[in-house]
């Protein structure tokens, strides 16, 4: 019921475009009316003719909606999100072991060294008891000596070791950022590749609806049997071929009905006095264009044409003009072709060049076996091969043309040129399909230890100050921990977007439930790493222990 009432729906607008009231011209002026157009109901935005050859020859069917190329992105997609979810795990999990390594409770880079000024302070006020020189010495003097004290030396070792552990997990963190930068790179590339392919597939799908498009068949498929002793049996192959090749609506409409619409009628005066009292109107070109592939050119649209052609012949008596618009007509026809000719040229070729052979190879030259082969033409309305009287041979038709434009454009519509309905060749070259020459145009760091620059100080502590200052001079380094989570795609662009109006956010991915995992693993590792610096600790202790038992004399 539906597809009655669509077939209804665009009968009537068809034939409310065409018969549409006109006010009638009481004067004989050949001023034109409105612009007229075929048919008018393309219901999107066509696509050009070229890019529907190229989505046809190049793309999988419309059989269903996800094709190869997109279940293939698609792929690649799940691959590289799953890469980038391990790769900000493996950040998150760096970033956390710099981030204990630095300000941790103990063993840390921030521990090592409160616990180094401890031990300064602890040395210092040991130099000031047991020499009373040392008060005396500028603050380098000071500094040289306490820095060759064999528990600031270790402590000085301990904290460079933990500064070395720290570069190394930030170079390998920001390589493991690197990489995920360049995964989320990867992704929006595939994104915009699917997007694309969506967009092929879906005007794939459009052009597969036109009448005069068909599906690709590989030329390795034209498979004809070449030993079949019954030609009535091989044309059958051959037509079975042709049917997936050749659009029905191409075969509906025949150069022969195009010449029969655009013939003058000679002592008929009913048609001619009703072609004469036909409005003035003219044919918009953009509309015929839509003819050659996208658009169904009916019989009666032809007759539409050759009546107004006939009618400005009939009151102006220019047969340029006239000849002109009927070859137009079979331009239009051919161009159809050529539109589907480019999506099977391969195939075409093939199947021209395995029947001129088996012809051949069969001696197959009489005339019942010419109007056999004139018969599959004229069903076709494509010319396969050409029949050479002087040499009885067949050859192919390479031209890239139907060889039946070139037939119809040279007849005159005056003569009324009888047609053979059989072979669809005027009567004067009919007896069979000449081999000749068709020319023809193609289709178209870390800070130093020592400071250079003395200060006098002005009293003991800020000679204390001094000390600890150079000897712990990494303490005012930056942290080097980062934020926890790298952005997502999504935020990357969301981000990129409204980073004129917004201030500095936090982004971070999707938690997955395996970030607690390596966490807890990162953390058990860490663990055995501080029970193993813990025993140098003690040591550390017991040592600091004995200075502070030191006699002063």
């Amino acid at each position: 019921m539906k597809n009655t009432k669509k077939i209804s729906l665009v009968t009537i607008i068809s034939l409310s475009l065409f018969c549409s009231p006109v006010a009638e011209a009481e004067t004989t002026s050949l001023e034109a009316s409105e612009p007229f157009i075929v048919t008018q109901s393309i219901n999107t935005e066509l696509i050009d003719a070229d890019s529907c050859i190229s989505l046809i020859r190049f793309h999988s069917t419309a059989a269903d909606t996800s094709s190869l190329e997109s279940q293939t992105i698609l792929a690649d997609i799940e691959s590289l999100q799953a890469e980038m979810n391990y790769a900000n795990q493996t950040y998150q999990r760096l970033n956390q072991e710099i981030a204990l390594l630095e300000a941790g409770e103990e063993d840390s880079l921030n521990y090592a060294q409160s616990q180094l000024a401890v031990v300064i302070e602890l040395i210092y006020e040991d130099y000031l008891a047991t020499d009373p020189a040392f008060v005396l010495l500028t603050n380098e003097e000071q500094m040289n000596i306490i820095s060759q004290h064999d528990v600031i030396i270790e402590w000085q070792d301990y904290i460079l070791q933990l500064q070395q552990l720290i570069n190394q997990k930030v170079i390998e963190r920001d390589n493991q950022e690197n990489y995920y930068y360049q995964l989320v790179y990867q992704i929006e590339n595939q994104t915009r590749l699917l997007e694309e392919e969506k967009s092929n597939q879906a005007q794939l799908n459009q052009c597969l609806l036109y009448p005069y498009s068909t599906t690709y068949l590989d030329s390795s498929n034209v498979l004809l049997n070449s030993n079949n002793d019954s030609l009535e049996s091989y044309l059958m192959e051959v037509d079975l071929i042709l049917q997936k090749i050749v659009p029905s609506n191409y075969r509906k409409v025949s150069f022969h009905d195009i010449y029969r619409l655009f013939e003058l009628p000679k002592d008929d005066e009913t048609s001619i006095e009703f072609l004469s009292n036909k409005e003035n109107i003219y044919v918009d070109e953009y509309g015929l264009t839509q003819y050659a592939y996208a658009k169904e050119l009916s019989l009666y649209d032809l007759e539409v044409l050759g009546n107004y052609a006939k009618r400005d012949y009939l009151k102006l008596e220019d047969l340029v003009s006239f000849q002109e618009s009927y070859q137009s007509a079979l331009a239009l026809k051919e161009a159809q072709f050529a539109y589907f000719f480019q999506i099977n040229q391969e195939s075409f070729l093939t199947l021209s060049d395995q029947l001129a052979n088996y012809l051949n190879s069969q001696n197959l030259i009489s005339q019942e076996v010419i109007k056999q082969i004139q018969t599959l033409h004229n069903r076709h309305q494509i010319k396969f091969v050409y029949f050479n009287d002087v040499t009885q041979t067949w050859s192919a038709n390479k031209t890239g043309f139907s060889g039946y434009y070139e037939i119809y454009n040279n007849l005159s519509l005056l003569d009324n040129i009888p047609i053979d309905t059989i072979t669809g060749n005027p009567a004067e070259t009919d007896n069979f399909d000449e081999d000749k020459d068709h020319s023809s145009e193609s289709h178209n760091g870390n800070g130093d230890l020592l400071d250079e620059t003395p200060e006098q100080p002005v009293d003991n502590t800020d000679a204390l100050d001094y000390l600890k200052d150079q000897l712990t001079s990494n303490s005012g380094s930056p942290s080097k921990v980062k934020t926890s989570d790298l952005p997502s795609p999504n935020e990357l662009k969301n981000s990129s977007e409204s980073s004129s109006n917004s201030g500095n956010t936090s982004l971070s991915l999707p938690n997955t439930g395996e970030v607690r995992f390596w966490t807890i693993l990162g953390i058990v590792l860490l663990m055995i790493g501080l029970l193993m610096l813990l025993a140098n600790q003690i040591t550390r202790r017991k040592r600091r222990e004995k200075l502070d038992e030191i006699e002063l004399d």
